[in-house]
């Protein structure tokens, strides 16, 4: 599972996961998408819950488990945080935007749209989400998050929706399973995660 899911997913997928699968023999990692990736094909994990957006490869099954839209960022003294209504991309033209380290499929996502903004990315990194929305509300520049996890209690970051189609697809990426009865655990933990996860029932 990627780092921008995991700690903030897997408390509330537990007890899905319990009720699906009376004694499950589950065991996660937290890795960045390229590392999951390379661990899919080489058979080293069974599945993966990730972006696809990133790249997969043209050898794994996915399907999708939710969407997320995009937020934009910025401490509550920005100025777009005083705009009367939702930032546009064209708001974003000149702004400095703070984003993940490298490896993080988050960050590519977000530098992509940025980009296309005229937007100016600052030299730190954060290395965590937390690190990220603390960063922001600290300062001046602005980024984008996903719309869950909801932005930690005290960071002083508001975020505000643009009308855009920036967004993340998170889905479970497993190796074509040959064996039916791995298939049908992928599919009863796919169904799982799609019950915790809070954006699942946003619209397509």
């Amino acid at each position: 599972m990627i780092p921008t899911i995991a700690p903030y997913l897997l408390p509330a997928v537990a007890p899905a996961l319990r009720r699906r699968l009376p004694a499950p023999l589950l065991s996660w990692t937290e890795e960045k998408t390229p590392d999951l990736v390379e661990k899919l094909e080489a058979g080293e994990l069974d599945g993966a819950l990730l972006a696809l957006e990133a790249r997969l490869g043209d050898d794994l099954e996915h399907a999708v488990i939710a969407i997320d839209r995009f937020l934009l960022a910025m401490a509550r003294r920005h100025p777009l945080a005083r705009a009367k209504r939702p930032a546009l991309i064209d708001d974003l033209a000149g702004a400095e935007v703070l984003l993940l380290d490298d490896g993080h499929c988050l960050r590519d996502q977000a530098l992509a749209f940025c980009s296309r903004a005229g937007a100016r990315e600052r030299e730190f990194r954060a290395t965590s989400l937390t690190t990220l929305v603390q960063m922001v509300a600290a300062g001046t520049a602005v980024t984008l998050l996903p719309s869950w996890p909801p932005r930690p209690r005290g960071a002083g970051a508001r975020s505000r929706c643009g009308r855009s189609r920036a967004r993340r697809r998170a889905g479970r990426s497993p190796l074509l399973a040959p064996v039916d009865a791995a298939r049908a655990c992928l599919q009863a933990v796919a169904e799982a995660v799609r019950e915790a996860y809070p954006t699942a029932r946003l619209r397509r």
